[in-house]
């Protein structure tokens, strides 16, 4: 029996791999993510499987969105900023460069987390 690898994509690699539609993007490694046709995700952004990305909404440099996260239609998610797992950053909501909505639905600046 062969060994199974994690596979790690990055978002040019995600969104080749099928054309640019909303819909979910399958990967090699079996997990999906959602994007609309007119988000706006930066090239080194991260998405974790199950991450889904609305209408028109934009996720910056650097920035992660976690596991099953959801960022809301025009929402958007600053640079090096992250949405933890299960977290929602609701419509037209905005995660401020560097700051972190975490799994547990708390908001925190950078200088907050210590």
């Amino acid at each position: 029996m062969s060994e199974s690898k994690q596979i790690t994509l990055s978002i040019p690699e995600v969104l080749a791999i099928t054309p640019k539609a909303s819909g979910w993007r399958v990967l090699p490694d079996g997990q999906r993510i959602w994007i609309h046709a007119t988000a706006k995700i930066e090239l080194t952004a991260i998405l974790f499987g199950g991450a889904t990305v609305g209408a028109y909404a934009t996720v910056g440099d650097d920035a992660t969105v976690g596991a099953y996260a959801t960022v809301g239609a025009y929402a958007t998610v600053g640079a090096y900023a992250t949405v933890g797992d299960d977290a929602t950053v609701g419509a037209y909501a905005t995660v401020g460069d560097g700051a972190t909505v975490g799994d547990d639905g708390s908001a925190k600046t950078e200088s907050e987390q210590t």
